[in-house]
């Protein structure tokens, strides 16, 4: 009856706890300093120590927590690992996004999911470890801006360097369906860009158009994302087994009857293999 009542208690403090999550409009590039204070503070409640690292501007902030071992340190640290960063509020939602809302036993809101559910579940067992005879240390890692290119984590990652903190087993809370996801692609990416000479477009003979010069170097890389099909590893468990590459956009021109001076190409590249990555 204890484990049925604590159950309970651990689902309602995790709902309790998401909620207020929610309501910090954490959105990516924005102020995430106030739910990092509502984090840090449950933790510190519960012996935890923390310290935190900022973007330039001092506005977004990583938070580093740790609820120390009990007993000797035997094994290898567990870090919870999650980004308090959500992306833009698209349309079509039916209710507020940054106030959660339960209907039919499913609680919608934005970063529900992605991934203040994870961090909620994590703080909502916090005073269970902390009252644990725990043989390691547990930490606790939340990031800001992981949606635009994982612009937190680095900064986090140098300070951890210092501290010497670096060996331990870091479970990353995405939302994978409640399937352990052991690996993942690489990512790579560019912007390259072409500098032409204007002229108008009944003369184009005096001039050179960036923008077709760029169309040439797509089709390269068409050419190539095609050899990339062909390099797949053998027992790849990765879908679509070989590396990929995508053409995010083509950027160049002011007019038709202008000749562009200027162009660029975003695009990037998911390798499976190391090697696929820069040759």
């Amino acid at each position: 009856m204890s484990t049925v009542n604590n159950s309970e208690q651990l689902f309602d403090n995790s709902v309790k706890i998401l909620t207020d999550l929610i309501g910090f409009k954490t959105i990516s590039g924005e102020d995430n300093s106030s739910l990092i204070d509502y984090c840090d503070d449950i933790l510190k409640k519960l012996g935890a120590t923390s310290f935190r690292t900022y973007d330039d501007e001092k506005k977004r902030v990583n938070l580093f927590a740790t609820l120390k071992a009990k007993s000797s340190q035997t094994k290898k640290p567990i870090i919870l690992s999650g980004h308090t960063d959500v992306v833009p509020v698209s349309k079509g939602w039916s209710s507020d996004p940054f106030t959660a809302t339960i209907r039919e036993d499913k609680l919608y809101g934005r970063g529900s999911c992605d991934m203040k559910g994870f961090i909620a579940c994590a703080l909502a067992y916090a005073p269970t470890f902390s009252k644990s005879n725990l043989d390691r240390d547990i930490h606790f890692s939340f990031t800001f801006d992981e949606e635009t290119a994982c612009q937190g984590a680095p900064i986090l990652i140098e300070e951890l360097k210092k501290r010497d903190i670096k060996d331990g087993i870091c479970i990353i809370g995405e939302p994978t369906n409640m399937k352990i996801i052991d690996a993942h692609k690489g990512c790579y990416e560019y912007t390259t860009y072409f500098k032409g000479l204007a002229g108008h477009s009944s003369a184009p003979h005096k001039g050179v158009s960036a923008v077709e010069y760029a169309s040439r170097y797509v089709n390269k890389l068409i050419e190539l994302r095609e050899k990339l099909r062909e390099r797949a590893p053998k027992d790849s468990i990765f879908d679509p087994p070989h590396s990929t590459l995508s053409i995010g956009g083509v950027f160049g021109g002011i007019a038709h009857n202008v000749i562009a001076d200027k162009c660029h190409v975003n695009w990037e590249t998911r390798p499976v293999v190391k090697e696929d990555g820069y040759s």
